[in-house]
């Protein structure tokens, strides 16, 4: 094992099921804060079973292990609201960075999930289909933590709706990317 490793980022590889990864995230003295598993062929299950302590549960709240990572980028994978709700329980206290770009499972009310993360600093969701403005206009007004948000590419996010639905006291904390 690697016992200085704090990130590692597969997210070239093929993720399809979750025994390497889960044996990796599982090793003793392993403290990794930056993870970057996204990829098309990782989906709710792989990851739930990934992140779970044992072999069948998907319940990530009851694990204990990996709730120190800081970091993570799901880019381009195929997870759902289903993953989010999950992962706003089990990094509640420690998660400051998410990267949700591409993954077009996701709809827009999904993200309200997020709300949980105490620590949430920036997130990422360029190119997301479903995001649309009222969505990131909840999520800046339930997201105190949050001081950047990027939305690029995302055609139902208009500038010009949330300028006039964010307070001015939300602008000048939070840096939103469109």
């Amino acid at each position: 094992y690697f016992p200085n490793l704090v990130a590692l980022d597969v997210s070239t590889c093929a993720i399809s099921n979750c025994v390497s990864l889960k044996k990796l995230l599982r090793a003793d003295a392993l403290k990794i804060k930056e993870l970057g598993i996204g990829c098309n062929r990782l989906d709710d299950d792989v990851l739930l079973q990934c992140l779970a302590n044992d072999d069948d549960s998907i319940d990530l709240a009851s694990a204990s292990d990996n709730t120190y990572i800081q970091i993570l980028s799901l880019k381009q994978s195929s997870i759902s609201g289903k993953s989010l709700s999950q992962l706003a329980s089990k990094f509640m206290h420690t998660l400051c960075r998410l990267d949700v770009s591409w993954c077009n499972s996701i709809h827009g009310r999904d993200f309200e999930f997020l709300s949980g993360l105490k620590r949430l600093e920036e997130l990422i969701c360029n190119n997301s289909r479903r995001l649309d403005s009222n969505d990131v206009i909840n999520l800046v007004l339930k997201l105190p933590t949050l001081r950047l948000l990027s939305c690029i590419n995302c055609p139902l996010v208009k500038l010009q709706k949330l300028k006039s639905k964010v307070p001015a006291t939300i602008w000048g904390r939070i840096v939103i990317r469109v």
